[in-house]
């Protein structure tokens, strides 16, 4: 049986509810073309907490979408409600896509196209 790598990272995905949990980190690596998310991990049966960091490779389109209203809000301080994640959808295609929403059901905080992706997880 021959498997898809998206279906392997769609399953990998299935396996936690990402839901409450908070990103913290959103950074490009020094090739510029990997994207890294760490995530806070909400439902995590650790003591002190546990990080996950999605390593999106090759990058082919990235667009983060924060309001100037929502920013102006808080008067321009972080406020950590704003990134708590509240679903993400995966699109499992030819370059995969993964939408993570926080703010908004309806549009997502951050949009990322790829090529590969890794994940980890870390205490």
């Amino acid at each position: 049986m021959i498997v898809n790598k998206n279906d392997i990272i769609e399953a990998k995905l299935s396996e936690f509810d990402f839901t409450d949990s908070i990103i913290t980190k959103i950074y490009f690596e020094a090739n510029l073309t990997d994207l890294v998310i760490e995530v806070d991990y909400f439902w995590t049966e650790l003591e002190k907490g546990e990080r996950i960091e999605f390593k999106f490779c090759n990058c082919l389109n990235f667009n983060y979408d924060m309001p100037k209203n929502l920013y102006e809000l808080n008067n321009g301080e972080l406020n950590w409600s704003q990134f708590t994640i509240q679903k993400i959808e995966f699109e499992n295609s030819e370059f995969p896509k993964l939408d993570i929403y926080t703010y908004n059901y309806m549009k997502p905080l951050v949009s990322v196209q790829f090529a590969d992706f890794t994940f980890s997880r870390k205490e």
